[in-house]
């Protein structure tokens, strides 16, 4: 995407970025009662931060056809998903890996039990985390 074509969408990043701090601040305060005990006031304040996610996607969506060129067709279809693979699949890990290593460093902060469920980690990496109800 061009640089001009990125101006024009700046705030678009903005608020996608704003949709994501939602759900990472719902999940950090929301999740973690060892880190953050339960406060009224922290849960009205984050309670909806899960609609980040539907925020986000609709967004992503709508720059993602915003970017393609106007004579897009099925023949570059296969270096689209290929360059988007490449751009997402490695920041994916990593977070992945960050989760497990502060599951693994929350013992000494919160006194609680690690656990992870390897099952679920596998899931996450082969993106069928969502057939599983039991974890999120």
């Amino acid at each position: 995407m061009s640089t001009v074509r990125k101006k024009e969408l700046e705030e678009v990043f903005l608020l996608r970025g704003v949709a994501s701090l939602m759900v990472c601040l719902f999940h950090l305060i929301l999740g973690n009662e060892g880190l953050f005990p339960s406060s009224n006031l922290l849960e009205q304040i984050f309670s909806y931060g899960y609609l980040g996610v539907e925020v986000f996607f609709i967004l992503s969506g709508y720059v993602i056809c915003y970017s393609l060129p106007l004579d897009f067709g099925l023949a570059d279809l296969r270096a689209f998903f290929l360059k988007r693979i490449y751009r997402i699949e490695p920041p994916y890990i990593v977070s992945i890996l960050v989760v497990l290593l502060l599951n693994y460093l929350s013992h000494s902060i919160t006194g609680q039990p690690n656990h992870v469920d390897f099952l679920a980690v596998l899931g996450h990496l082969a993106y069928v985390n969502n057939f599983n109800t039991s974890t999120y």
